[in-house]
């Protein structure tokens, strides 16, 4: 069994994101800026929305997926997408976090 390094919240977390959940193609990280860019559906470069720090781009997220559900207990926020099953919670600091990781878990199947 391995144990996975859960990816930082902001530009990596970002990437991972736009790319797996929200279609994007071509996503990087700018080693000067330290940014996420990439293509969405043109072949113009954006920066990647703050999917993980902004509860706007966050809701955004929720728009690509169906069925939240989302509570604070514990002192994080837990989120998950459906109704299958409780082992496809996530938690997070903040909503946009924990939004993020069961966005990313959903896709993940």
């Amino acid at each position: 069994m391995t144990t996975e390094t859960p990816v930082a919240v902001g530009p990596d977390l970002d990437a991972l994101v736009a790319e797996r959940v929200m279609g994007w193609r071509e996503v990087w990280i700018e080693p000067r800026s330290g940014r996420a860019r990439g293509h969405a559906a043109s072949n113009r470069i954006f920066d990647v929305p703050p999917h993980s720090t902004d509860i706007a781009a966050a809701w955004r997220v929720v728009g690509k997926l169906a069925d939240l559900t989302l509570w604070e207990g514990g002192g994080h926020w837990n989120a998950r997408f459906g109704i299958d099953s409780w082992d496809d919670t996530m938690s997070g600091d903040t909503v946009p976090e924990a939004i993020c990781r069961a966005a990313l878990k959903a896709v993940a199947g």
